[in-house]
């Protein structure tokens, strides 16, 4: 009867525990982007920056798995964007249409979008409460900076 308490405790212990989420791998060229365990997690379409600055497409490559591929710079006009630790600012001249709508969607923690004017005035930031999160683009953007690990997309 011991044996079987310790067993059963055991395993309420175990399946007590948390689950712990293995780190998504950095974009670099020809890492996975999407479709595998060790893939980013991105939406194949998506662009970045990699740690160093480069530009990375999430292309489609083999099904189901799609990987990093350096761009020479960023596909105008910017529609999907993933960012997933270091802040990523672009500028509207990278195709961003005032009065446009984005969604978010976080991987986990939080998104945050700042938007700063070309005119005087104060940044407009906005930050998730939840998983998703839209907002609309200001009509004087000079700007726009992706934090958090999440999808970025217009619509």
């Amino acid at each position: 009867m011991l044996a079987l308490a310790v067993s059963t405790a055991s395993f309420i212990a175990v399946a007590a525990a948390p689950l712990v989420r293995a780190d998504r791998a950095t974009p670099q060229p020809g890492a996975p982007c999407s479709g595998s365990a060790d893939s980013s997690g991105a939406i194949v379409g998506s662009q970045t920056f990699s740690p160093q600055g480069e530009v990375l497409l999430c292309a489609k490559d083999a099904d189901p798995i799609s990987v990093w591929q350096h761009l020479d710079g960023i596909q105008r006009p910017v529609q999907i964007w993933f960012s997933y630790g270091p802040d990523a600012t672009l500028n509207a001249d990278d195709g961003f249409v005032s009065g446009q709508y984005w969604v978010a969607g976080a991987r986990s923690g939080r998104c945050t979008v700042v938007q700063t004017p070309s005119t005087a005035g104060p940044p407009v930031v906005k930050t998730s409460n939840s998983e998703r999160m839209d907002f609309k683009l200001i009509p004087d953007l000079a700007t726009i900076t992706f934090k958090g690990e999440c999808d970025w997309r217009s619509f």
